[in-house]
């Protein structure tokens, strides 16, 4: 996984169109007005976070496209260490009647990534002192396979902070950057909801064992 504040790459994507190998899926299972909404998460008996009708560390790519039927992009990224992660990316993802964009964070083992880096398209460096690869298309499947480790969801809507409080309730802690906005923690929902000083908001939903770097991520001024 790289750096917690996955939801750089989601700003990344809209201001640059960094879209890798977009695929339209028809279709689809669109939820019912009331349903699959941000703040109705539920954990299993292993703690995993139960969201939008996917279950963080069990649902595949591939449940969340039978779900979503929306065009998706997938990111391929190598960081400095040579770890690689995945991505793919909706960019307009319509759940419970609200509109959203999602980056589905994928979790690869180690031999996996390594064969679709190399079997990938070139490489273009990014500011994050990463790499981004363009998966080749018959790697697709394989991707599609990958179990979503972490969901970041960006509302087309503003929330405010009467909003967050009636339907998330009180954070567990509220982490302030003056020059941004402020995150709200909720570790019983393993979700970090960053909400900006202009209402936009940024959620991002992460397996137990992630929790704690995506509070670690929130505790840092300015790393959004």
């Amino acid at each position: 996984m790289r750096h917690p504040a996955t939801w750089l790459i989601v700003l990344a994507a809209v201001a640059f169109g960094l879209l890798l190998i977009p695929v339209f899926q028809p279709g689809g299972q669109p939820s019912a007005p009331g349903t699959d909404l941000p703040w109705q998460t539920h954990r299993d008996a292993e703690g995993r976070v139960q969201v939008f009708g996917l279950t963080l560390g069990r649902s595949t790519l591939g449940d969340a496209v039978a779900k979503l039927g929306r065009r998706h992009a997938f990111g391929l990224f190598r960081a400095a260490d040579g770890t690689v992660t995945a991505e793919a990316y909706f960019k307009e993802a319509e759940l419970g009647g609200l509109t959203a964009q999602l980056v589905l964070g994928l979790a690869l083992d180690p031999a996996t990534a390594a064969g679709i880096v190399a079997r990938a398209g070139d490489a273009a460096p990014q500011p994050s002192n990463t790499w981004q690869y363009t998966p080749a298309p018959a790697d697709e499947p394989l991707l599609l396979g990958a179990v979503v480790r972490a969901i970041t969801y960006v509302p087309a809507a503003r929330l405010d902070e009467a909003l967050v409080r009636q339907r998330f309730g009180e954070p567990h802690e509220r982490l302030v950057d003056p020059a941004r906005g402020s995150h709200w923690l909720y570790p019983e929902r393993n979700l970090d909801l960053f909400l900006g000083s202009d209402g936009k908001a940024v959620l991002q939903y992460v397996l137990p064992a992630d929790y704690e770097k995506l509070r670690a991520a929130a505790e840092t001024p300015g790393r959004r």
